[in-house]
């Protein structure tokens, strides 16, 4: 599907930037030289897919300033929850916990992707948060957000990887309360 011709260059960034989070650099990089034969001259929204892709790819290789820098760039171009959370994930990577906080909770603040595609990121975020402040050793804020993340998917399917440990971090989290 992605080999059509009519296929534009934020099509191959989702599915490039899958491949960057599965360790799958090499297609990745692929990927990026098709988004870069395909971008339309002064449309930011191509040039945004390429950037940030560009940015994940420096990021899962170790260039992290190289990364900020193209993740950065790109988010200017193209503000969303697909490129908010590279930036957010960026920092959560590179280790700066305040910093990914702070950006996991502009994607929960915004709401502006709910209702599409994008809200998947949205949702993602709460138990992201729960993570992210389970390692601060913020447990309190931790459970808010795994119980907002659980409440969200309340109809999801029991078998989904992220259910079951927001539900497993929320049950030990309670039991260290008591």
């Amino acid at each position: 599907l992605l080999q059509t011709e009519g296929m534009e260059p934020w099509w191959f960034f989702l599915y490039g930037k899958l491949l960057v989070r599965d360790e799958k650099i090499q297609k990745a990089e692929r990927i990026l030289d098709e988004i870069s034969a395909r971008i339309s001259k002064g449309n930011n929204s191509d040039t945004a897919a390429f950037m940030i892709l560009k940015g994940e790819i420096q990021l899962a290789r170790g260039n992290s300033a190289k990364a900020l820098d193209l993740i950065e760039a790109g988010v200017k171009l193209r503000h969303d929850n697909y490129t908010a959370e590279s930036l957010a994930h960026y920092y959560s990577r590179t280790g700066d916990l305040d910093m990914a906080i702070a950006r996991y909770r502009e994607i929960i603040d915004t709401r502006k992707s709910f209702g599409w595609e994008a809200q998947e990121y949205w949702i993602k975020a709460h138990y992201i948060l729960g993570k992210l402040y389970e390692k601060k050793g913020n447990y309190e804020q931790a459970m808010i957000y795994y119980q907002n993340f659980l409440d969200i998917w309340k109809d999801a399917d029991n078998d989904l990887p992220d259910l079951i440990d927001a539900k497993s971090r929320l049950t030990k989290l309670k039991e260290l309360e008591l």
